[in-house]
């Protein structure tokens, strides 16, 4: 790729008659930057702009090159001086002609308003400035405003939020290449933080890099508005990076986790996405979180033939050649959840709030609404959560007007606080009145039953694993001082089935045909559950229903927990292929 700062000193050089005729020969003709800052701002802005595309340094690299050698590159001849004590014909014309004294005046007025005019000008050009050109180092502009895209391995700070001296010494060690004394500073940075996964992973960086060669897998993490999700999953690749580290990794060389921030969101997810497949050392892709982000990023990965694992994405729209996910889809989840109330809590009609703008929710609804039509149930009503509800009346008019006995609440990571109400609303209503709860994994968080609190009591939910005798369960909770979810353990399965992929001649090739193909990992190798890949990239696993109790053990800051319901024993011989 081209040197920035090199592209920079050969653009700093250009006048502005080839500065445009360069923007010609590359067609952006329509490329919004102003003129009236200073050249090297609008030549900083200029690479800026080209970096967001595929190759863009490149194809501005070989248009300057090629401006040169057509020898568009006039030197720029300025006016000579007149010589002094040299005279001027009588008939030269002159450049100066003095204006009477009587318009003065008017020239005075000229002046101010051509001054007024060049102060709003420089004022509107700082501002279209800040707001469609400049970002500050660190971030990239996404629909019109200034975001972190970070991308690192332990070259920069994580989550912003967080204050650890140890970590922040061993950043600046590691990004100076100074992989001992980093080391050093990120086993600190773990004893003085022992719950958070990021000096761990770091540390494991560091160490990985010591070695003459490496892995390196990259998981992508909504680490700005979902910081307790980002944690959480990051403790499971840790925790398997860590394992297969310490084990001596494979054929000489140990695992490096580049983790990249896409905060959810799915134009963001698309930028990282091409930003790790740019990276050609990284083998496989550990995410992303939401199905939204997912589903952006994908196309992108197909392209590269990079293999994506998702341990939390569960729409059923989510299909492709590279696309894997250790957690069962939507379609098995409603299937799973719709038996549930239809033949156990006997229930014939239910309502259901969903949110519209979630893939994934509306996946799970369509999936559990076509499950329970066949068994012979309705859906009364579907409300969208991301409307302006109140939810009160919304539950009244389940219960007086639609006459249902239960409701089932289906919010994406970004409404699960809309669910929250609804629940709350159901508990206000008589004790003999309240609807039966119902609900997808989203809702299988702590956040759940610290603000549901009494009234998420009794609340099923169809979830992708509930692993609390399993051994990793128990090995991670002493690691992280406190019990896990399902979302570490998925993620600490998908890092199991990528790294089974590795090896010497392991290619981005490989890794995918390897998923398909050969990846089958016993339940002592995962979180509890063996793990295999159908074509589809779906696994081969069951959904698990639980259920908000107070008989279950409290893990959180509440009463309440989950606990599973039991239908049926396990076969022990279910824990290899």
């Amino acid at each position: 790729m081209p040197d920035r700062n090199s592209l920079l000193e050969q653009l700093n050089k250009l006048n502005d008659s080839q500065w445009e005729a360069m923007l010609f020969r590359l067609g952006n003709k329509k490329i919004h930057i102003r003129t009236d800052v200073s050249p090297s701002q609008r030549n900083i802005a200029l690479i800026h702009l080209f970096e967001q595309e595929k190759d863009g340094l490149q194809r501005l690299q070989e248009q300057l090159r090629e401006l040169a050698l057509s020898q568009e590159f006039t030197p720029v001849v300025p006016p000579q001086p007149i010589q002094y004590g040299a005279s001027l014909s009588p008939n030269a014309p002159s450049k100066v002609t003095q204006l009477p004294k009587k318009r003065q005046p008017n020239r005075n007025k000229l002046r101010i308003a051509f001054g007024s005019i060049f102060i709003l000008s420089l004022l509107g050009g700082g501002i279209f400035w800040q707001q469609y050109i400049y970002c500050p180092v660190g971030q990239d502009r996404v629909s019109g405003e200034c975001m972190r895209l970070e991308i690192t391995s332990g070259e920069s700070r994580l989550f912003l939020s967080q204050n650890n001296f140890n970590l922040d010494s061993g950043i600046d060690a590691f990004a100076k290449q100074d992989y001992d004394r980093a080391k050093n500073f990120f086993q600190s940075a773990i004893e003085a933080a022992p719950n958070d996964p990021v000096p761990q992973i770091y540390f494991n960086n560091a160490q990985a890099r010591q070695q003459s060669e490496l892995f390196q897998l990259a998981v992508v993490v909504p680490v700005d508005n979902n910081e307790d999700s980002a944690e959480v999953i990051l403790k499971g690749i840790a925790d398997a990076q860590t394992k297969f580290n310490d084990s001596d990794g494979k054929d000489n060389r140990l695992l490096e986790i580049v983790i990249a921030n896409d905060h959810n969101e799915q134009e963001i997810a698309r930028k990282v996405a091409q930003k790790l497949v740019a990276k050609k050392q990284v083998l496989g892709v550990i995410g992303h979180n939401s199905s939204n982000a997912s589903e952006a990023a994908l196309p992108v990965y197909e392209q590269a033939g990079l293999a994506m694992v998702s341990a939390t994405s569960t729409s059923t729209s989510l299909k492709g050649d590279v696309f894997f996910r250790t957690v069962p889809s939507d379609r098995v989840a409603g299937k799973k959840l719709a038996d549930y109330a239809k033949n156990t809590l006997n229930l014939d009609q239910l309502v259901i709030f969903s949110d519209s703008q979630s893939i994934y929710s509306k996946s799970l609804k369509d999936a559990f609404e076509g499950e329970f039509k066949k068994l012979g149930g309705k859906v009364v009503r579907n409300v969208d959560l991301t409307a302006e509800l109140n939810a009160k009346a919304e539950i009244e008019r389940s219960a007086n007007q639609d006459q249902v006995k239960g409701v089932v609440l289906l919010p994406s990571v970004k409404t699960d606080s809309v669910a929250i109400s609804i629940a709350r609303a159901n508990y206000q209503l008589p004790q003999n009145q309240r609807l039966q709860l119902l609900g997808g994994d989203a809702l299988y968080v702590p956040e759940t039953l610290e603000q549901g609190s009494y009234a998420v009591e009794g609340l099923v939910l169809s979830v992708a694993w509930f692993g609390g005798t399993s051994e990793y369960a128990k090995t991670a909770e002493n690691r992280w001082g406190g019990k896990i979810d399902w979302r570490t353990a998925n993620s600490y399965d998908a890092t199991q089935a990528l790294i089974k992929t590795l090896s010497n001649n392991a290619t981005r090739e490989t890794v995918v045909e390897d998923l398909k193909n050969k990846v089958r990992l016993s339940c002592t190798e995962t979180s509890g559950e063996r793990l295999r890949f159908w074509a589809s990239g779906d696994p081969d696993r069951e959904s698990r229903l639980v259920q908000v109790t107070k008989d279950a053990p409290a893990s959180s800051n509440s009463a309440l927990d989950f606990k599973e319901i039991q239908q049926g024993e396990s076969n022990a011989s279910e824990c290899n292929w």
